[in-house]
């Protein structure tokens, strides 16, 4: 028998080994009850100010964040041309 042969039973073999799914989800619906009310939650609006304190604290986490990617990158490159002058002097 070809590996094409071989491959092909090994494939008709593992599904055959597979759990029918559809016999036992026939009767669920997927964790959801649709009798069941839905239900409804009520959010309260933020105040303005505690909009702009929430962008000023976002807006200094993202500055910190790009000052540390700069200073990694800055180290890098510093150590990587001063493996590149060692190794070439």
């Amino acid at each position: 028998m070809a590996l094409g042969g071989y491959m092909h039973n090994v494939i008709k073999y593992n599904q055959s080994l597979r759990l029918d799914k559809s016999k036992h989800f026939k009767r669920t619906l997927g964790g959801y009850n649709l009798k069941r009310d839905t239900e409804k939650v009520a959010y309260e609006k933020p105040s303005t100010g505690y909009l702009k304190r929430l962008k000023r604290k976002l807006k200094r986490e993202q500055e910190l964040r790009e000052f540390k990617i700069g200073v990694v990158f800055i180290v890098g490159f510093t150590l990587m041309c001063a493996l590149f002058v060692y190794v070439m002097f």
